[in-house]
């Protein structure tokens, strides 16, 4: 009680709530389906907002299960647009085309998938069908699309990755990882300890039992933690590849499929250089210009100076790729009509300062990011000559053609 009759103190008021630490895009219920450290396959999506139905797959639809699980099986983070694509169509309605496109895509990774076991396989000397039970063995040689097949994946996985044969990433202590919630969203996180799961499995929140599991421990990026499963029965949760030739493979096959083979393979040593070019020559504005591939203009910067690959450079490979594509498919549309009337104004008499093979490579998007800037540049010079000049150079061109002319009749 206060002494000397003095009053009561007054309880100090209550801190106001620290404002949320996420985007206002962003679905707070999330947080709340997050259990913390209360054991693995305990996160429940039965509750899916509109924008995270689309990795939603329901037990109606096997086919799209097993994309999932191969998407989460061959690590490919970001998930593949193509994919994506499909999904949603699926969910509207399953159609044959759908249905023909989405097989096509998983036969396309099985494939490559399959060359990569085959390759560690021969390297560790291993006998699959010893190692493997008879109706796995067949599973396996019968190229099932079936979702019986995601068990003789990853127990080959383990196999060749406990003798080093396998550029897979397997969960680490200080890894990242992506786990998708309720609100569709993917939030990335930092391994803070791996177990290994029972040897007979453990099983995920659909009651899908995978082979050769990890209990993995997730410290997020705001700071919340749980347990999880790894791989889930619902490929909810997805390892960024841990090599960076893992990581520049599946963006050149799932993320810019559809570029010319000289964008697609290009080594990012040569792409800020190009980029950079680009944008003087052209008096570009890096945040016009980032938009039109979803980058931020900080990020755009970010890359326009790095020129070693790395994580984070290899992460917006695809994105620089396009960018690039895009800005030289404008340049060359623009140009050609330029040349056009330029060389007919001169009786296409004044050639080209390229050769006719340099030229139509450029046209078709077939050159080299180096030797593009070359050419470029050579173009851009002729067509900036002064007419007195051109003109002079095409009078010159003609006497020599009369004087060998004269010089054969001569002879």
């Amino acid at each position: 009680p206060p002494k000397d009759g003095a009053p009561p103190k007054k309880k100090p008021p209550a801190p106001p709530p620290a404002p949320p630490k996420r985007t206002p895009g962003h679905a707070r219920a999330s947080r709340k389906a997050r259990p913390s450290s209360k054991g693995p396959g305990r996160r429940r999506r039965r509750r899916k907002t509109p924008s995270g139905v689309l990795w939603a797959v329901s037990g109606a639809d096997p086919l799209a299960r097993r994309a999932k699980q191969v998407a989460a099986r061959d690590q490919l983070f970001p998930v593949p647009e193509r994919l994506c694509e499909i999904l949603e169509s699926r969910r509207e309605a399953i159609t044959p085309e759908n249905t023909e496109r989405l097989t096509s895509w998983i036969t396309n990774r099985d494939v490559i998938f399959r060359q990569k076991v085959a390759a560690s396989v021969a390297s560790a000397g291993i006998d699959l069908r010893a190692c493997l039970q008879e109706a796995e063995f067949d599973a396996w040689e019968g190229k099932s699309l079936g979702c019986g097949r995601e068990r003789v994946d990853w127990k080959i996985i383990r196999l060749l990755q406990a003798r080093g044969e396998f550029g897979h990433a397997e969960p680490t202590i200080g890894g990242r990882i992506h786990v998708r919630f309720d609100d569709g969203v993917w939030y990335g996180g930092r391994i803070t300890g791996v177990v290994l799961s029972a040897g007979a499995g453990a099983t995920g929140a659909t009651g899908t039992t995978s082979a050769g599991a990890w209990i993995v421990s997730i410290s997020y990026d705001d700071q919340t933690s749980e347990d999880t499963l790894y791989p889930d029965g619902d490929a909810d949760v997805l390892l960024s590849p841990a090599s960076l030739g893992l990581k520049m493979e599946n963006c050149r096959a799932e993320h810019i499929p559809d570029l010319p083979e000289t964008y697609r393979n290009e080594e990012w040593s040569q792409m800020p250089p190009r980029a950079k070019y680009l944008m003087r020559w052209l008096n570009l504005d890096s945040e016009h210009e980032a938009g039109k591939v979803g980058l931020k203009g900080s990020t755009f910067e970010k890359l326009l100076r790095r020129t070693e690959l790395t994580d984070f450079t290899a992460t917006h490979f695809g994105q620089m790729a396009r960018w690039l594509h895009i800005t030289d498919r404008r340049t060359v549309e623009r140009s050609l009509g330029a040349l056009e009337t330029l060389w007919n104004a001169e009786g296409r008499q004044s050639p080209l300062p390229v050769s006719e093979e340099l030229f139509r490579k450029w046209r078709e998007f077939r050159l080299a990011l180096f030797e593009r800037t070359r050419v470029d540049h050579k173009l851009a010079s002729w067509l900036n000559e002064p007419e007195s000049k051109r003109i002079a150079a095409a009078e010159k061109r003609r006497r020599e053609e009369e004087g060998k002319k004269e010089e054969k009749k001569r002879v």
